[in-house]
């Protein structure tokens, strides 16, 4: 047996069976009262509702007048950022009432199934695509090291090999690291914030501090001397904060494609030469550190220096190249999130007017 359907329009989802009306993740709180008009609004797409209707349905066995609906109406527009002179879903139609004028999506479930929310949901794609996404960034910067360190040398596959294997595997445990806070901020804080600049921080911190507690620990393990020149906490947090804040700024998703991309990517940029400028490192700086430990060391990146112009991985191509690492870094797990996290139309049927989809 078919539940009430959900609704979706714009950024929007409406749950009858649940009472519950979302914007994008974050939830949007409305009084019973003013969801009931909602949804006759809503599941009646396209249809003039008289003010009688209104007031037999939305408030029945209860004398109101005019001014009960008109509140609920104002309400209403300011939930959904919407203007009456101007109105992209509640329109009035003067002295007969109103008409939803959005193009309204619906889809059934059976009753007795659990639907997952659209918070849940999203967050869970807002997880995944950022990893992916995150995670193709770091083997293709992998591959661009792999070529550079191996350039020249009898083992330039497998040097190229280990180093796409390496950077991916890092950046796709940092990538899930940073999405998986901004996902626990959106949850513990019941807003849309899929670019949660805290949340981003704080998973980048802890993934950071365990890997360079890893990797030091393990090279001291094995080589017998102390050697902790690895990227850290500060660095993840920095750099997560930045791509958070990139994003939100470029208006997150819902953003003009591709402005949340650029944000994300430019706010890694900026993030990776203000850590390699101030001291810290990232991944290929943390390399050539590693390198110099090894006499004889066949990892080279020196010659990104001479690709520069200049003699050696020095201090101000580092900073370049930390940038990109950075940008790319960015721009990747933000196309992620963005691409897993849209809308879902699969299996909705449109139940308004073709004439009022924008």
């Amino acid at each position: 047996m078919a539940r009430d359907p959900i609704y979706r329009f714009g950024d929007f989802t409406l749950d009858p069976a649940q009472c519950r009306l979302w914007k994008g993740t974050a939830p949007v709180d409305l009084s019973p009262r003013y969801f009931d008009v909602l949804h006759l609004l809503v599941a009646n797409a396209g249809d003039l509702i008289s003010r009688d209707r209104f007031l037999d349905e939305a408030w029945p066995e209860v004398t109101v007048g005019d001014e009960a609906l008109s509140q609920a109406i104002k309400d209403l527009r300011r939930a959904l950022d919407d203007k009456a002179g101007s109105p992209a879903y509640i329109e009035t139609v003067p002295k007969r009432g109103y008409r939803f004028i959005a193009n309204v999506s619906a889809a059934r479930t059976q009753r007795g199934t659990t639907a997952a929310s659209p918070q849940r949901s999203s967050l869970t794609r807002h997880v995944v695509g950022g990893t992916l996404g995150g995670t193709a960034a770091g083997a293709l910067g992998g591959l661009v090291y792999g070529l550079v360190a191996g350039m020249g040398h009898d083992a330039a596959l497998v040097i190229l090999l280990v180093m796409t294997m390496l950077t991916a595997l890092i950046a796709m445990t940092g990538a899930l690291a940073l999405c998986l806070g901004m996902a626990a901020a959106t949850r513990i804080a019941h807003r849309g914030w899929t670019f949660s600049i805290i949340g981003a921080a704080l998973g980048g911190f802890i993934v950071g501090e365990a890997f360079h507690y890893i990797a030091s620990s393990s090279f001291s393990l094995f080589i017998g001397r102390p050697h902790g020149d690895f990227t850290g906490g500060l660095e993840g947090a920095v750099l997560g904060a930045a791509i958070a804040a990139g994003a939100r700024l470029a208006g997150a998703r819902y953003g003009r494609w591709p402005r949340p991309l650029i944000g994300g990517a430019a706010g890694g940029a900026f993030a990776g030469i203000a850590i390699s400028l101030l001291g810290g490192k990232l991944m290929a700086a943390s390399l050539a550190a590693l390198a110099r430990n090894f006499h004889g060391s066949t990892l080279e990146l020196g010659l990104f220096g001479r690709f520069a112009g200049s003699e050696g991985f020095g201090a101000s191509v580092q900073a370049a190249v930390a940038g990109g690492e950075g940008l790319l870094f960015g721009a990747g797990l933000v196309a992620g999130i963005l691409l897993a996290t849209r809308p879902a139309q699969d299996n909705f049927t449109t139940s308004s007017s073709p004439a009022h989809s924008f």
